[in-house]
């Protein structure tokens, strides 16, 4: 709150030249409630505590198997009125939501349920990364929207930056994901697969399968004989693998 106060004006001298009086001004010192979050709000998300400090809180974190599938960030708070070991991990890029151990399930939108195999404090101490869920972070966790894009967005840009390579193309793992869902499943079971068995690389996945459509549109980057997609049901999102389609 005063950090700008401070940047700005470290001390402010008055000089009366009548007088010869000077008056110094010194910005006031913050509180322990506003120090701890200007604390928590520029190094939690690099710190190195193994345990939790506070009772309740709220967190973006990074995190890799066995928590989740393939490395991702994820939704992670705790906290509460009756207990503060209880916990929520919610996955929005696979719609997985694990909750602490004996806790009664509460059904939320774009989610299946499970009990984590990890403490609190385990699933904290895993995080490789930590970002307080303030800001634009700051968000209703009910929207499972929101979140999933978000949380994708910041995936794909952690892998990137962190010079994670793609091994294959789009169009091939799109293939690999046809062929496991048995030849014929929906955009989003086809960007569950990928991102279940080969990680969040892709912006888009929905608009590649659009382009390996046949017959498909001139503004396709792939010849005709590349395009082993076929739509079952127009404006659905629902594809197939070509029976025509020469499979290698």
């Amino acid at each position: 709150m005063f950090s700008w106060f401070r940047r700005l004006i470290r001390r402010i001298r008055i000089f009366v030249g009548i007088f010869g009086v000077e008056i110094e001004f010194h910005p006031p010192e913050p509180t322990h409630i506003q120090a701890k979050e200007n604390q928590m709000g520029t190094t939690a998300e690099l710190d190195g505590d193994a345990t939790i400090q506070n009772d309740k809180g709220s967190y973006v974190i990074w995190v890799k198997p066995p928590l989740t599938a393939n490395p991702r960030f994820v939704h992670f708070s705790w906290g509460g009125p009756v207990d503060p070991h209880s916990f929520k991990v919610r996955d929005y890029i696979s719609g997985k939501l694990q909750q602490h151990h004996g806790a009664t399930p509460q059904p939320e939108t774009g989610f299946q349920i499970s009990e984590c195999s990890m403490s609190r404090d385990e699933v904290w101490s895993s995080a490789l990364e930590r970002i307080p869920a303030r800001g634009e972070l700051y968000h209703n966790v009910q929207h499972f929207t929101w979140w999933k894009k978000k949380l994708k967005e910041m995936t794909r840009k952690k892998l990137l930056s962190v010079g994670t390579t793609r091994k294959i193309t789009a169009a091939q793992a799109i293939l690999q994901a046809m062929r496991s869902l048995d030849g014929e499943c929906s955009i989003s079971q086809v960007e569950h697969w990928i991102s279940d068995h080969i990680g969040e690389y892709w912006k888009d996945i929905s608009t590649s399968m659009a382009d390996l459509t046949y017959p498909g549109n001139n503004s396709s980057p792939y010849k005709p004989e590349e395009r082993f997609l076929e739509s079952v049901h127009s404006g659905v999102g629902v594809y197939r693998l070509r029976n025509d389609w020469k499979r290698t």
